[in-house]
């Protein structure tokens, strides 16, 4: 399954069931393995475009996606501010420092290896997993907001244990 076009039809199914308006962002997803059943967490948060950046603001819900399906199967409100506090800019500070193309070129790096990944973190073996996790791993700490970590962190405590561990000599 592409993960930018589930990202996207998932924005899409929230705007349209009025969950999210125009403003509202959604994250890169976080993988949890429920009954062997694979879910993937999206934070929905508000984000208003101040070129050359934008301004994030506090999530406001959280939406599960069925892997296979592509089918929101829960949504959560999340404790926010009225109105929600802004959290920071995005490219964050680190990120912003990186040429636009290579930007680019490790966006659709991260989101090529995430189906390896939710693979490898639902427990299917695969040649050069390791690697392949490592190398998220190292993405995932470029792209991510250091300002929204402990939120990503809340969506599945136990992929960011995994993650920590898995691509590691053992």
């Amino acid at each position: 399954m592409d993960i930018q076009k589930l990202g996207k039809q998932t924005l899409e199914t929230c705007r349209s069931r009025g969950w999210a308006g125009m403003e509202t962002g959604i994250s890169r997803p976080v993988p949890e393995v429920v009954g062997g059943q694979i879910r993937l967490w999206y934070l929905l948060y508000r984000s208003q475009i101040r070129p050359p950046h934008q301004m994030l603001y506090e999530p406001t819900a959280a939406v599960a996606v069925d892997y296979a399906t592509g089918q929101i199967l829960e949504r959560r409100e999340l404790p926010t501010s009225i109105p929600p506090k802004a959290l920071g800019r995005y490219p964050h500070a680190a990120a912003a420092a990186v040429p636009r193309d290579r930007w680019q070129a490790a966006w659709d790096e991260l989101f090529g290896l995430y189906p390896d990944v939710i693979a490898a973190f639902a427990g299917q073996p695969a040649a050069g997993q390791r690697e392949k996790v490592g190398r998220f791993a190292e993405l995932w700490e470029l792209t991510a907001p250091p300002f929204m970590k402990g939120q990503y962190r809340a969506l599945n405590p136990m992929f960011f244990e995994w993650l920590e561990l898995a691509h590691k000599p053992k």
